[in-house]
């Protein structure tokens, strides 16, 4: 902001800014930019990042110098942007453009992005930083690096010392009861915060809705733990299940990957397939070499009725050191 003679504020004009090659925000932007785009429209991205192909390639591009009509006025303050604002006719000119965006079903390989600040290979704080320097650098305002951008960006300062300290302190109290053997549901208690009010209010948790499997029960929370010494094939799993359970599993995932279907028409190669195996060839991927359970969910058949029975969750110990 700048003041004049008459005491007004005046707003403080920017400072264009020139594409340069060797400038590393500018390639910053570039990048990010292109990763964001390629993202955008399921475009594979590259394994690496070859800054200098970013940087030739974008200096080859022959932008036009823009050129300011010479009818357009800048407003210089707050009162003139109202008054430019209501007399502009600017909402019969976004209605105008509106119109001429095609329509949405017609844009079938686009895809959204939601904004993840905690995922350093996604591009977005790089983006946020590189967009946000190159707008100070307009106005003279000193950069923030990368680290402070993201605090900035997810407020983590003020998380950290209020809402994420608060459930954090509450949930460990829940988690001393349980250390210290504490089985009665009436001991434990739900919290329910607003912090702008302020208001903090305890209540009795609700006990977990109840299954049955069998002459047994179990509730969300119950897994089903199989530990067969060695990562085994579909089929012993199936005879584990019918074995162990009485029950015959008709499919199973992993994840959103369906990996065994009994009515597949490659049952019987999937069935030779060790369980490792049918994810890695359903999903595409290699198994988490860190991870040592996969979380499964079954559908099974009662073997003696045929009908259909509701079990846990799967813990399948798939890897063994």
């Amino acid at each position: 902001m700048m003041v004049n003679h008459s005491g007004a504020v005046q707003k403080k004009p920017p400072t264009p800014l020139t594409f340069d090659a060797s400038n590393d925000l500018h390639i910053d932007f570039i990048i990010a930019c292109a990763m964001l785009y390629a993202e955008v429209h399921q475009i594979d991205r590259p394994s690496s990042i070859d800054r200098s192909f970013f940087a030739k390639t974008a200096d080859a591009v022959n932008v036009p110098a823009f050129s300011p009509s010479e009818s357009a006025t800048v407003a210089t303050t707050d009162e003139e942007a109202k008054e430019e604002e209501s007399s502009s006719g600017f909402d019969d000119e976004i209605e105008t453009h509106l119109k001429k965006l095609p329509a949405p079903s017609s844009i079938s390989s686009v895809t959204p992005l939601d904004f993840e600040k905690d995922d350093d290979t996604n591009f977005h704080i790089d983006f946020v930083t590189a967009a946000s320097n190159l707008r100070a650098s307009n106005y003279k305002i000193p950069h923030a690096d990368r680290k402070k951008t993201k605090g900035i960006a997810g407020k983590i300062i003020p998380a950290m010392v209020t809402t994420t300290a608060l459930i954090t302190g509450l949930g460990m109290l829940e988690f001393y009861k349980i250390h210290q053997g504490v089985s009665e549901l009436e001991s434990f208690k739900n919290s329910f915060i607003n912090l702008a009010l302020p208001f903090c209010i305890q209540s009795d948790v609700i006990a977990p809705k109840k299954e049955k499997m069998g002459d047994s029960e179990f509730t969300l929370w119950d897994r089903i733990l199989i530990d067969l010494g060695r990562d085994v094939t579909l089929a012993e799993l199936e005879a584990y299940f019918a074995k162990e359970h009485n029950l015959e599993l008709s499919m199973m995932s992993f994840g959103e990957a369906l990996i065994f279907s009994s009515f597949d028409s490659e049952v019987d190669k999937r069935r030779a397939q060790t369980v490792k195996e049918a994810i890695e060839t359903i999903t595409e991927k290699p198994f988490n070499p860190n991870s040592i359970f996969a979380n499964l969910e079954c559908c099974c058949d009662d073997l003696e009725t045929g009908d259909e029975v509701d079990i846990p969750f799967v813990q399948y110990k798939i890897q063994h050191f």
